[in-house]
């Protein structure tokens, strides 16, 4: 799995390591943002360099880094660790500084959120576990951006010449299999959810949370085995992701 990842010109300062001896956690760092009056941003993706290697070396954090958080004021954002970066998703408002505590000690997450960063994805080489054929079911809990400038290859999940799950039109997630059929979930304004998209062998299906799922009963063909990787969170259409989840047969 191959991550892209790339900075934003905004500017980051680490401050000094602080011992917070009152708090759960025993050490922590500030993470400043200013945003230089440009444009507010919601759920921006915000990468700031910091030597995570050294820290777990010596003690501060866990070898997983599963023992920190990053926090603003009280509320603990989306984050993910590098070995020389910790990643982050938060709004910010235009012309503001904003101020983030990276904490350490605290009782171990079991994984991060996926950050891909701005213009970032994830790349999974094809493997025979991942075909999907004609029963399968893909679910992606998120934030997934569904307004854009333009709709080109907005793709949340893609297997070319097999698969698509993408931002198809604004308010429009679609999913389709090539040479087969398409479903479509329209009206879904950006934000926090579960995307679920089945398949049994006689109907494809998508469900938003728990809205009731949208169905096309007409017959399709299985999603063709090709040898093309996936790409996943293509062209900013997630800030992050909890998870995503492949369920393959039956």
């Amino acid at each position: 799995m191959k991550k892209v990842l790339k900075t934003l010109a905004l500017i980051l300062i680490l401050t000094a390591l602080v011992v917070m001896p009152v708090l759960a956690y025993s050490y922590s760092a500030s993470i400043i943002v200013t945003e230089d009056d440009t444009a507010s941003y919601t759920q921006l993706p915000i990468i700031a360099s910091i030597d995570n290697e050294y820290l777990a070396d010596e003690g501060y954090i866990s070898t997983s880094g599963l023992d920190t958080r990053v926090l603003r004021a009280s509320t603990p954002m989306p984050w993910m660790l590098a070995t020389n970066k910790t990643l982050l998703c938060s709004d910010i408002v235009q012309g503001t500084q904003t101020n983030f505590t990276y904490t350490f000690g605290n009782a171990a997450e079991d994984d991060f959120d996926i950050i891909t960063g701005t213009d970032g994805y994830i790349t999974v080489s094809d493997a025979v576990n991942l075909e999907l054929g004609d029963g399968f079911e893909v679910e992606i809990k998120g934030y997934i951006e569904t307004t854009h400038s333009d709709y080109v290859s907005r793709n949340l999940v893609y297997k070319e010449n097999a698969f698509k799950l993408s931002i198809s039109a604004e308010g429009s997630i679609k999913a389709e299999i090539t040479g087969g059929n398409s479903v479509t979930a329209t009206s879904i304004d950006s934000g926090d959810m579960t995307i679920v998209v089945k398949a049994d062998g006689i109907e494809l299906s998508i469900q938003i949370d728990t809205d009731a799922p949208i169905t096309n009963a007409v017959g399709f063909v299985a999603v063709p085995d090709v040898a093309t990787d996936w790409l996943m969170f293509q062209n900013n259409v997630a800030p992050y992701v909890e998870y995503i989840k492949f369920r393959v047969g039956g």
